[in-house]
């Protein structure tokens, strides 16, 4: 399935989809993350919008060039989804497991709750006890960070 520009196209229903926008943090590279599309209050009616929007207290709003498509069966299972895409990292070392990636937003005073994939700016890798520790604010240097210290490049 290829992805659909939410401008031209919404989902038709409430449920689970995954979205893909340019990062704001990270320049030329894109996020994929798997987020809510539900029904939300917006003043004096309710409006199906990603679990990202912003009300700014008369209109619902989704970051521009946003683009969705369906959650392929191997991910529908996962609790947390977010990908930079492009990104591959080699298997661990210690579980031989091939890490996933975790994202949050960061801004000096806390995290925020609930923030859109775009502006995502703190990332770390999990896969056993061992690989879930250091952050870093863009995930291309983890990985390259990572691949270095293992003596090994991605597949």
């Amino acid at each position: 399935m290829s992805w659909i520009k939410y401008s031209e196209h919404r989902p038709a229903t409430a449920g689970e989809y995954l979205w893909r926008m340019p990062s704001k943090v990270c320049d030329g590279m894109f996020v994929i993350a798997k987020r809510k599309f539900r029904w939300r209050g917006a003043g004096y009616e309710n409006v199906l919008s990603p679990d990202f929007d912003d009300w700014d207290g008369y209109r619902v709003s989704v970051p521009a060039d946003v683009e969705w498509m369906d959650v392929p069966p191997e991910l529908a299972a996962a609790k947390e989804v977010v990908i930079p895409e492009g990104v591959a990292l080699v298997p661990c070392p210690f579980c031989g497991k091939t890490p996933h990636f975790h994202a949050m937003r960061y801004s000096g005073g806390g995290f925020s709750i609930c923030p859109s994939p775009d502006i995502l700016n703190t990332w770390w890798t999990e896969c056993c006890e061992w690989a879930g520790k250091v952050r870093y604010n863009d995930p291309r240097k983890l990985a390259a960070a990572r691949s270095a210290l293992l003596g090994k490049e991605p597949a």
